[in-house]
């Protein structure tokens, strides 16, 4: 899916176009960013790709990838769920 959204935003105009009607609101932030965007998440598609295949056939780096992939993730929602715990705090200070 990232690699498709990615497609999708640096090269505009191509019949693909219509699947952003699943998701409009995403579309509409991200458009005006284009390019900016649309070359990482046709990276990460990449990167998705190879640590998938790793992973399926068992391979050693296939395995990191993915691990290092999934600790990310966490380690932004993590971040995400203290910064949104310091800013309420802040918010109620008188």
């Amino acid at each position: 899916m990232a690699f498709l959204a990615g497609t999708t935003l640096v090269w505009r105009g191509s019949i693909l176009d219509r699947m952003w009607a699943l998701n409009s609101s995403a579309y509409s932030r991200l458009s005006p960013l284009g390019r900016t965007v649309g070359i990482p998440f046709i990276l990460l598609g990449a990167i998705l790709l190879v640590a998938g295949t790793g992973w399926f056939r068992r391979r050693t780096s296939g395995w990191r990838v993915a691990v290092a992939i999934i600790a990310t993730q966490v380690l932004g929602d993590l971040v995400k769920v203290f910064h949104a715990q310091n800013s309420s705090q802040s918010d109620s200070s008188p």
